[in-house]
């Protein structure tokens, strides 16, 4: 079983892709399994590269938040959802590839919290 895109949930204007580990989770609970490299059509390296994924994926403190990284295409947007509809929305909105990571996503207290 091959997977074209990464799942997605979308709601109102947000789309995000899940994290990596769903979609791990999501082929072998489904049965999946790879085929062989024969059986599939070529591929690019412009199509390897074009893949979005998500990494980086962090919890607020409260556990009613998530963030996480997406690259899609080598541009590099964090996203963020919250409880209890956890829709997925862009905090940045870059759209070239500018060769800068982004990594160590965290919370912060806010005057509110503390």
């Amino acid at each position: 079983m091959t997977v074209p895109h990464p799942p997605t949930f979308v709601r109102g204007r947000g789309r995000a892709p899940l994290p990596s580990l769903l979609l791990v989770a999501a082929t072998f609970a489904s049965g999946g399994v790879a085929e062989s490299a024969s059986a599939q059509a070529p591929f690019s390296v412009a199509d390897v590269m074009s893949y979005s994924f998500a990494s980086g994926l962090v919890a607020a403190p409260s556990g009613d938040r998530i963030a996480w990284i997406e690259n899609a295409g080598g541009a590099r947007n964090v996203w963020v959802a919250e409880a209890p509809e956890w829709d997925g929305q862009p905090l940045t909105s870059f759209r070239d590839d500018d060769g800068q990571e982004v990594s160590a996503l965290a919370f912060t207290a806010t005057e509110e919290s503390v």
